[in-house]
């Protein structure tokens, strides 16, 4: 069984200014310094075009990078809808304006844990988000939706390897760099205050990256998940690399 330390991500007495700031660093960590969300938007496009899928819902999507990068190539017209538990209509509002009809956010707040009813030719996309639920709660959230979508995808960047726990020491690294890539941005001075002023932030990313490799499920946990299904339950496929996985269901 896994641990479940906390996240200053998901902690309710988080300060809004930092999550969001957590958030930049984020974006910046698996964009820029790591090219992670357009090698995930590339296999989701692939799966997409592969099952005939017609609308990609990016569930706790915070900023909403793999919509961002969906719709700037978006040849296939997907529907592309954001939504968290904790809105972004900031960020979402761009994106809205930017690529018309094909981004449809939805502004209010999505518990992805509670089922929502999906139209045909959905893919459920869940990118370093399902390490923030529970582990008592997990397998139910799963099931919720298998039953809610004709297609589940999930990308953790991240595994519970020795390996991948080392690699994440080095985050504080992009959390510093976070500032100076991202002046244009709304909210630089909150960044340089939190990342270089008073770098907490840094240091709490860090801390965030190596409880979220303690969260991840091994390849054992997810057969030991799949095994317990019921019967004409269609079972996950896992994917792993050394330092990320891919679940699709």
């Amino acid at each position: 069984m896994s641990l479940f330390l906390f996240e200053f991500m998901d902690h309710p007495l988080t300060p809004r200014a930092m999550r969001e700031t957590l958030l930049d660093v984020l974006d910046y960590c698996n964009t820029d310094f790591r090219p992670y969300y357009r090698e995930v938007a590339d296999q989701i496009r692939a799966m997409a075009r592969e099952r005939g899928l017609t609308t990609i819902v990016e569930l706790g999507a915070g900023l909403a990078p793999l919509t961002k990068a969906l719709a700037q190539d978006n040849m296939d017209s997907f529907s592309l809808i954001p939504c968290d538990l904790f809105p972004e209509p900031g960020a979402w509002q761009g994106l809205e304006r930017r690529y018309g009809k094909v981004v449809q956010p939805m502004y209010h707040s999505v518990d992805f844990t509670v089922q929502h009813e999906w139209p045909a030719g959905t893919a459920l996309v869940l990118c370093a988000a399902l390490h923030h639920i529970p582990q008592a709660f997990r397998p139910g959230t799963l099931m919720t939706l298998h039953d809610s979508a004709d297609c589940v995808l999930i990308f953790e960047p991240v595994r519970k390897t020795p390996f991948s726990m080392f690699l994440v020491l080095f985050a504080v690294l992009p959390a510093l760099l976070t500032p100076a890539f991202r002046m244009s941005r709304r909210g630089w001075f909150r960044r340089v205050f939190f990342c270089w002023l008073v770098p907490v932030v840094p240091l709490m990313f860090v801390w965030d990256a190596l409880v979220s490799c303690v969260r991840q499920w091994s390849p054992t946990e997810w057969t030991r998940f799949s095994r317990s299904l019921p019967t004409g339950t269609r079972s996950p496929r896992v994917i792993a690399t050394p330092h990320s996985q891919t679940i699709v269901w």
